[in-house]
């Protein structure tokens, strides 16, 4: 657990000087992060610590994008909240987490540490993505997936991906890799961004829907299996530069 705060410290709250780089909406090269996952007991002292953060100095020179979530939905998790950083390359993950942390970081950290306890935490590859980016109130769903056979899986997933049902979503796509996920099996993930429940859930059943979807399907249990469904609403959504 010690290890899991410190990394947690190191990798939000370092202060570094990196010259901005903003996640685009459509992606165009890989983005690398990090979440923790975190039972909160004190939101108002965590959001409030976190603005103050990046009111500061070294809030405004950090390099990555931060996400704070609320967890709606993660099957027996006790997770309530998770923080999601990004970074625009693997080069400014190493830099900021090879950084001493900052005072305002620290100061930060401090207190989300007495309102928060970290339980899980996974580092990860964003390798494509398009449209809606999370704000405030928008909805994620995040699906696990362990994939077993990666050839197989990449060539009936190219075809979902570029099909028109998963163009026309109404919010964002995105599809990347798990670096390191601790104990769960999942080596993939995708997730779906809409502004709100009603618009994520009708975005779903076309998709479900769809053709691509039912040819994806069709061998889909030879070469990945769906290991976790996880629902967030953004808190807050600081940007690199901003």
């Amino acid at each position: 657990m010690l290890k899991l705060i410190t990394l947690f410290a190191a990798t939000l709250f370092a202060s570094v000087s990196m010259a901005d780089d903003h996640m685009s909406q459509d992606l165009e090269s890989t983005v690398y992060g990090s979440s923790t996952a975190l039972v909160v007991s004190n939101p108002t002292a965590v959001v409030a610590a976190m603005n103050a953060f990046r009111a500061s100095d070294s809030g405004k020179n950090f390099p990555g994008n931060v996400l704070l979530n609320q967890v709606v939905a993660d099957g027996t998790s006790a997770a309530t909240h998770a923080i999601n950083v990004f970074y625009p390359s693997a080069a400014a993950m190493d830099m900021v987490q090879s950084a001493p942390p900052s005072a305002a970081g620290m100061q930060m950290f401090s207190t989300v540490q007495a309102s928060a306890d970290p339980t899980e935490r996974f580092v990860f590859r964003m390798q494509r993505g398009r449209g809606l980016a999370s704000e405030p109130g928008n909805l994620t769903l995040i699906i696990g997936l362990e994939v077993t056979d990666g050839a197989a899986f990449l060539t009936a997933f190219d075809k979902l991906w570029n099909s028109a049902a998963m163009k026309d979503f109404p919010g964002g796509t995105y599809f990347g890799d798990f670096m390191a996920d601790g104990d769960a099996p999942a080596t993939h993930w995708v997730s779906f961004v809409a502004k709100d429940m009603a618009s994520l859930s009708a975005g779903m059943d076309a998709v479900q829907g769809s053709k691509a979807m039912a040819a994806y399907l069709q061998d889909a249990n030879a070469f990945r299996k769906v290991t976790r469904n996880t629902m967030y609403r953004t808190v807050l959504a600081f940007r690199a530069g901003q």
